[in-house]
This record gives C-alpha cells, structure tokens and sequence, in this order.
C-alpha cells in the first residue's frame, strides 16, 4: 500500500500544480474535516494533498458562503435526525477511537438510537 501511494505521489507531484485533476466538491469537504480533525495548517494540508495554500484558503472561505458547493452533502439531510446519523457516521470515520470508553452521558444514548 505505502508503495501504491509512493508512487502515485511522485507522479503527481511531476505535473504541475495547475494541471493536476480538480477535486470535486464533496472531496473538497472531506479534506476540509481532515484538516480540522488532525489538527493541519494550511500548508500541512496542502502538502499532504498536492495543492497550493492559497487553494485551501480558498476553500475554507468559500465555507462562508451558505450556498457554497462544499456545504452540500451526498446524501439529502432533511430532518434533524437524518443529520444526527450524518455526523455519527462522519465521526466515526474520522475518529474511530473516539468515544470508546463511556463516561456519563456522553451522546451515547443519542448515537444507539440512531441505529
């Protein structure tokens, strides 16, 4: 695996940046929540993902924009449920050792009812 991704990188990193293929919106938001749940910078995204700062910094303004393409998701959510299960899930995927030891109420009760 670490070689698939070693080589895909040096090609990558052989085009130049604005002839690389464009990410879509959905992508865009997936990296936008990577960036927040570890923690990166600008420019630590933009190096793990190919992409110039001022690329990122665009995104993360077009987050203020209510119709912005990157705040649309895959699936419809249209009720406060739908979007409760939504978030669960996104969290699991991006923090899956979060929330393994209960401690009170944590959301737990919360997260059992969604499934």
């Amino acid at each position: 695996m670490k070689e698939e991704l070693r080589i895909k990188d040096a090609r990558m990193a052989r085009t130049p940046a604005r002839q690389r293929p464009h990410y879509l919106p959905n992508d865009r938001f997936a990296i936008i929540k990577l960036r927040a749940a570890r923690g990166w910078n600008t420019l630590q995204t933009a190096l793990r993902f190919m992409l110039e700062p001022e690329t990122i910094s665009h995104w993360m303004h077009e987050l203020d924009n209510p119709d912005s393409p990157l705040l649309k998701t895959q699936i419809p959510v249209n009720k406060l449920p739908d979007f409760s299960a939504h978030i669960v899930q996104q969290l699991k995927l991006l923090c899956p050792t979060c929330g393994k030891k209960r401690t009170g109420f944590n959301g737990s009760r919360l997260e059992n009812s969604l499934y």
